[in-house]
């Protein structure tokens, strides 16, 4: 028996207060590829400047798809119902009994009886793979309330944390909780992806999900650990203009990579997809002086490499995808020298594999597919995350890679 993660992101750190709950219950659903019979869940306020008590939570599976019955049991530390998180704690629940079935979603609902100020939260823009409503009002944990649909004051998360609504591109956040684990006999290979918003907004990574479950039920689990904005080699990019000023960006994956992916577990796949910033940031920002030289970041891809077969994982190195827009500033400099890693990439002989997303998702050598990405030229769409999850699985090689026959 073994503890094996189902669903992980990153809490990330905003740099200022997102917005407030109060008299709320924080409702999530998550996809679930991994069979057991007892669950525990990471609660975390890491970057949090005020204690976040939740003063009841529930877990629950529904026990057949053709009902609305549902196996559920409280969520609890130390044994104590209410939960209470000081800042940058991070730690597990109690373990909990329950009966968890690959192929069906978990749900769990969190009740914030006193008002708390959020500064960090896990978030996504795909809302596939997990989703969160807000619902106002009272405790809907107890009972069946926990699950039900119909609850008055249901809202999104952009409608409740301003922040999100104007700079996030109406993401969903999940509050307090960073990753579910299943304790399971079977063998379960985990792949972790690591990058930056590309990863993080969820589009591939969720296509990616999708198309293994199917394909592996109750054998594999996909993890993202993307930060938006993420460089290989700098910290966050200081951006006046926005609240936070960027710091959400977090640390340069250089420094982050050990401690984001091997934490809570190896995992048997690393999938590596950075750089794009550490190329188009110097001309977003007028800051030509920080663009980065071509021998540093291959540099960095070597010592990602490094890390992950010292842990004993296979890596895969992604070529950086298009970026070039009407809409972006020009940058040639940094064009040409993704050309130039992408082609080293594609040569070199030092990750397990290679995944060619520069080729699968362009029109041409520098222009994204206009009908793969958001409307900027850089982030792909729900279109470009399945061509992403293709080139993965039959481009890349991985299915015959993953089997667990």
């Amino acid at each position: 028996m073994k503890w094996k993660t189902t669903w992980s992101y990153l809490s990330v750190d905003y740099g200022v207060t997102i917005g407030s709950l109060e008299n709320v219950t924080q409702r999530t659903s998550f996809w679930n590829n991994i069979n057991g019979d007892k669950i525990r869940v990471k609660f975390t306020n890491l970057y949090g400047k005020q204690p976040i008590k939740i003063k009841e939570a529930v877990i629950a599976q529904k026990k057949s798809d053709s009902e609305d019955s549902y196996h559920w049991t409280h969520l609890t530390v130390n044994n104590a119902q209410e939960i209470v998180i000081l800042p940058g704690q991070v730690f597990y629940s109690d373990i909990a009994e329950l009966e968890i079935c690959a192929g069906k979603e978990l749900v769990i609902s969190a009740y914030f009886e006193e008002k708390v100020e959020i500064n960090s939260s896990c978030c996504t823009w795909s809302k596939e793979s997990w989703h969160t409503d807000y619902i106002s009002g009272r405790d809907y944990t107890s009972g069946k309330e926990h699950i039900c649909e119909n609850a008055q004051q249901t809202k999104q998360s952009y409608e409740v944390f301003p922040f999100i609504d104007q700079y996030m591109l109406q993401a969903d956040v999940l509050v307090g909780i960073s990753e579910i684990s299943v304790l399971t006999d079977a063998e379960v290979k985990i792949i972790t992806l690591f990058g930056d918003s590309i990863t993080h907004m969820s589009f591939y990574a969720d296509a990616l999900a999708e198309m293994l479950y199917d394909k592996y039920p109750g054998k594999v689990a996909v993890l993202n650990k993307g930060i938006g904005g993420n460089k290989m080699l700098t910290d966050a990019s200081y951006i006046p203009d926005i609240p936070g000023n960027g710091q959400v960006s977090g640390l340069a994956a250089i420094k982050r990579f050990e401690k984001d992916v091997y934490e809570s577990e190896t995992p048997e796949f690393v999938f590596l997809l950075e750089g794009v910033n550490d190329l188009m940031h110097p001309y977003v920002l007028n800051d030509l002086e920080s663009l980065p030289k071509k021998e540093d970041l291959i540099s960095a891809y070597i010592a990602l490499a490094s890390i992950a077969h010292k842990h004993g994982s296979q890596i895969y190195f992604s070529t950086i995808l298009p970026f070039k827009h009407e809409t972006s500033p020009s940058c040639p400099e940094g064009e040409t020298m993704r050309s130039e890693i992408n082609e080293w990439i594609r040569n070199q002989e030092i990750a397990d594999g290679v995944f060619d997303f520069a080729s699968t998702t362009a029109k041409n050598f520098a222009y994204m597919k206009d009908e793969l990405h958001i409307g900027d030229g850089l982030h792909p769409n729900k279109a470009g995350g399945v061509v992403m999850a293709q080139t993965v699985l039959y481009n890349g090689g991985l299915m015959n890679g993953i089997n667990t026959n």
